[in-house]
């Protein structure tokens, strides 16, 4: 519009060229009416109303910090434009595949949601009934390049709910992480996730693995005010590894989320046992949850969490991490945990590992659990619980 500002609207039947409601483009791509998903203009709000968009890969150049932003157009925020309609608002789909952001400072705003945390997204990442993929929204690079600056907020993010589907460790749908909600394959900084649903994936909600490049997967994580919900939902044995977060990033904060059904490994875990460097960590003010009918599998062996709340499997921890002031309440079934010849209903860290790093434990309340402790499996770490 000659102010920075352009909309998307698939229904729209103007002219295209996104100077306004009436002449929105219609979608993504290279062809008339649409927009380039890799050749957006930095600085340029787009401004996003109901319809579907399928998968897109997000790979306009950088621009110095200029960034790129998608918003989610509401009745009482749009965009200047005059000619909004009121039923042009509603969910921007972005399904059907992968959507992959493979360059820096890109801002995902949708801009409200309802007062359950389970609504009113007016964004949604969407891999529902799409078999074989590695994850809703990835941040993935062989080469090992680096991305940083990528906020997402007020956005759905919906799994499969059937891909990663396992029988006695096998996986038969896929090779390797599939049916994710984040993945980032490579180094990933200055993330930012808050205000938004993540649900029903068959593996993790938050993959991040170890690279070549740094032996972490980036640094400066806020995941906060999310619901996160119903993990590995999919038939799986418990040795096929899920949790929320599976992750190898240092200065990671996880604070005022909301984690419901999270079952088999943990839910906070590093995601390698071969001594990436891991940490601080700041785990604060979440609610952990079970439902009554916590079994979500028909492997009843998979209903619980084997190895807690936090988890490291033999990462190199760094700095002073803390598991404070959480709740974790009406813990399933977990047959399986016990480690060490030592048994408890509820871990709230397993630990092993090397490394000079700390950890803090204190003010938590667990509620409805057999028990709970801190297994040390062997690290060298001070914990203070």
């Amino acid at each position: 519009d000659g102010a920075g500002n352009c909309y998307i609207y698939a229904s729209a039947t103007g002219s295209g060229d996104g100077s306004s409601w009436t002449n929105a483009y219609t979608g993504f791509g290279s062809g008339a009416g649409l927009v380039n998903p890799a050749s957006m203009g930095r600085g340029v709000t787009y401004w996003i109303a109901n319809g579907n968009y399928g998968a897109q890969n997000f790979t306009t150049p950088d621009s110095g910090t200029l960034t790129v932003t998608i918003e989610g157009a509401i009745p009482t925020s749009h965009g200047p434009a005059t000619d909004w309609s009121d039923s042009y608002a509603g969910k921007a789909i972005f399904g059907g595949g992968e959507t992959g952001v493979f360059s820096d400072y890109w801002v995902f705003e949708g801009q409200t949601r309802g007062t359950d945390w389970q609504s009113g997204y007016t964004i949604m990442f969407d891999l529902n009934g799409i078999s074989g993929k590695s994850g809703v929204i990835t941040n993935r690079n062989s080469s090992g390049n680096a991305f940083s600056n990528l906020f997402f907020d007020n956005v759905e993010v919906r799994g499969s709910n059937m891909n990663m589907t396992f029988n006695s460790g096998s996986s038969s749908n896929c090779s390797t992480y599939c049916d994710g909600g984040f993945y980032t394959g490579s180094p990933t900084n200055n993330l930012y996730v808050g205000h938004s649903w993540i649900h029903d994936v068959g593996d993790t909600q938050f993959q991040s693995n170890i690279n070549s490049v740094n032996n972490s997967n980036g640094s400066n994580w806020i995941i906060e005010y999310d619901y996160i919900s119903r993990d590995h939902t999919g038939d799986q044995a418990d040795g096929a590894h899920s949790e929320a977060f599976s992750s190898t990033v240092q200065n990671m904060v996880v604070r005022y989320n909301y984690f419901q059904d999270i079952i088999s490994s943990g839910v906070i875990t590093d995601a390698s046992g071969s001594g990436p460097q891991v940490g601080p960590w700041y785990v604060y003010g979440n609610i952990v949850f079970w439902t009554d009918n916590a079994v979500m599998t028909s492997n009843s062996t998979a209903s619980g969490l084997g190895d807690g709340f936090v988890s490291f499997f033999g990462g190199t921890l760094l700095g002073d991490n803390y598991i404070v002031n959480n709740t974790i309440a009406n813990i399933g079934v977990q047959p399986h945990c016990s480690e060490g010849g030592v048994a408890c209903q509820m871990f709230f860290l397993y630990a092993s590992g090397s490394g000079s790093g700390t950890w803090t434990i204190e003010n938590n309340l667990v509620w409805n659990a057999h028990g709970s402790c801190v297994y040390n499996g062997g690290a060298s770490w001070t914990i203070t619980a």
